[in-house]
């Protein structure tokens, strides 16, 4: 084995304890939060602005401690099959978890508050901890990256590439969705009525919910920051079928009839499902197209 291969395999021996170390850390400080929040009473879900008990922070504690077990697990023993499978599945827990951070995280841009300061850091905290665990779960399979784009061991670095046409095409499509939802807020920007709203009503709507004035400007303007939740749309397309299918029920919220609420839903749920696909696919295609290759 020559002195290049030794160090590369060296720096990912490294690289995957350092992981494994900090996903440790984090799961011990992750069960410290949910206990703390039991033993305070502080409900980490909120609907409406109302907390739902403490099942949440309990939840939190169990996440942490498992995954604490695990990654000591992998540590000792290194990494098998079944503790993969169990890394992954936590990985996918805390996504859950996190859930609605951005809604947080647009929120506070738009110079709002949110609901629970302790539900937002525990979203956050989810959040990296779905990293950290998809990062440990993957830390045994680190690429050999060279130094230069052609190296003596035959990894190179694939030349820059433009993306296949069927990617650029749902680049396109996931861009065009939006449309439907920009002339739906246009017209209601323009003083126009849709589904039985009139601008002027959008615009009392979200005074009286509590939004800023940053929002309220930006909604007069026709330009809505929930625009940036496309991750989303995936969901609420699934619970729009059911409701659509007379599976579940929706209020109407304030528009006239759920008729009126379940168009504007499907338009702007629509507009967020297509392009958070868009953007998965993409995303998919740079990385496949720029990893290093034996």
């Amino acid at each position: 084995m020559s002195t290049r291969d030794t160090s590369t395999r060296d720096t990912n021996t490294r690289a995957e304890q350092r992981t494994m170390t900090a996903t440790l850390v984090w799961a011990v400080a992750y069960a410290g939060f949910g206990l703390a929040c039991v033993l305070s009473g502080t409900p980490l879900l909120h609907i409406g602005g109302d907390g739902t008990g403490l099942g949440t922070a309990w939840a939190v504690v169990a996440v942490g401690m498992t995954t604490a077990l695990i990654s000591a697990a992998v540590a000792r023993y290194g990494m098998r099959p079944a503790l993969r499978a169990l890394l992954l599945s936590a990985c996918a827990l805390t996504g859950v978890m996190a859930f609605s951070l951005l809604m947080d995280v647009i929120t506070l841009m738009a110079g709002q508050g949110v609901d629970s300061w302790a539900s937002t850091a525990n979203k956050a905290l989810a959040a990296v901890g779905a990293v950290l665990l998809a990062a440990t779960a993957r830390s045994d399979r680190l690429p050999a990256v060279p130094d230069a784009p052609d190296a003596p061991d035959g990894t190179a670095v694939p030349k820059p590439s433009a993306a296949p046409r069927s990617v650029q095409r749902t680049a396109w499509a996931g861009t065009l969705a939006f449309l439907p939802y920009a002339a739906m807020k246009t017209h209601w920007a323009s003083g126009g009525t849709f589904a039985g709203v009139t601008g002027e009503e959008v615009l009392v709507v979200s005074e009286r919910n509590g939004a800023s004035g940053i929002f309220l400007t930006l909604e007069s303007w026709g330009l809505d920051p929930t625009a940036l939740l496309a991750p989303y749309g995936v969901v609420g397309i699934g619970y729009l079928a059911l409701v659509t299918g007379g599976a579940v029920t929706m209020g109407r919220g304030d528009f006239p009839s759920e008729g009126d609420a379940l168009l504007v839903a499907w338009i702007g749920i629509t507009a967020f499902a297509v392009y958070g696909v868009a953007l998965v696919v993409a995303a998919r295609s740079y990385w496949l197209r720029t990893r290093p290759a034996a």
